[in-house]
């Protein structure tokens, strides 16, 4: 760390009150050599301002790194406490228990939001291992579908993760889809990525879609469907 030589040029202990009685009994002002002598004192206060704001930037940027060094260290501590946490000691059988109730509601999943299962099974190794050996965790899924491109681009991967990692679970999958289909021409992306999973593995699949109209489902009949559920209560037709 360095230390500052700095040392001020100029003496400023001058009692401004002394100064201003100075002014008020100069009945002739300034003597040359008295004039001299303040511009000295004004150079040598010019010099020592420039040196204060270099010596506070330097406290400052000291001031900066200490910081950031504190912060570090407080890190560096909150992950030490971090490895002392009773929850490790839990076994697995009691942690995947814990990881069932608090993903109960919370599989809901969005562009900007993979899911809760996924948060879990990202917080370290162990968590991953039980988060992907539990498949029963990634068996609901919940999302709004508004467009084709979103869902290729960003939904898409992440059902795709879920149907993987649910394995032979009974799938459950919450669809709101209302704002989306106008007609029953529209295809269904979902179901294509559903029937081709389907393809390569027995899926039983519960599946709730909730439209403002009946839509079709080409690929409906490639799945090993329990039961598939309209929401038309906005129907405006009252059917």
């Amino acid at each position: 760390m360095s230390v500052s030589l700095f040392q001020p040029h100029a003496s400023l202990d001058i009692n401004l009150e002394t100064i201003l009685v100075q002014l008020r009994q100069l009945p002739d002002g300034l003597s040359d050599r008295q004039y001299s002598y303040i511009l000295h004192l004004i150079r040598l206060a010019d010099k020592d301002i420039n040196e204060y704001t270099t010596e506070i930037s330097r406290l400052e940027s000291q001031l900066s790194s200490l910081k950031a060094q504190c912060e570090r260290v407080e890190r560096q501590k909150l992950a030490l406490h971090s490895l002392l946490s009773p929850l490790r000691s839990l076994p697995n059988e009691i942690l995947t228990i814990i990881f069932r109730c608090a993903c109960l509601g919370n599989n809901s999943v969005s562009c900007s939001n993979p899911g809760f299962v996924y948060t879990i099974s990202a917080v370290c190794s162990r968590w991953c291992h039980l988060a992907i050996d539990s498949s029963e965790l990634w068996a609901n899924f919940r999302y709004t579908f508004y467009s084709e491109e979103m869902f290729r681009v960003r939904m898409e991967p992440v059902l795709g993760l879920y149907l993987e990692r649910s394995k032979q679970q009974l799938l459950t999958l919450d669809i709101d889809a209302h704002e989306y289909w106008e007609s029953q021409d529209r295809s269904n992306p979902t179901m294509q990525k559903l029937a081709e999973y389907s393809a390569l593995a027995t899926c039983n699949l519960s599946l709730h879609l909730f439209f403002r109209r009946a839509v079709s489902y080409p690929a409906q009949h490639k799945l090993a469907c329990v039961g598939i559920f309209h929401d038309r209560t906005s129907d405006s037709s009252g059917n």
